[in-house]
């Protein structure tokens, strides 16, 4: 019974990790894209 309840709580940290991870890489993603993006119009000029 211990032994499931620890189970189930380590396997609940570890989806908490991979959701942390994911939304650190989609905000991390998002910023280089933009950059990138609004770069792109710098060097085209006004449009």
């Amino acid at each position: 019974m211990v032994g499931r309840i620890a189970y189930d709580d380590s396997r609940m940290g570890y989806a908490n990790a991979i959701a942390y991870v994911l939304v650190l890489v989609s905000i991390l993603f998002t910023l280089y894209f933009f950059r990138k993006l609004s770069g792109a119009r710098k060097h085209m000029g006004p449009a």
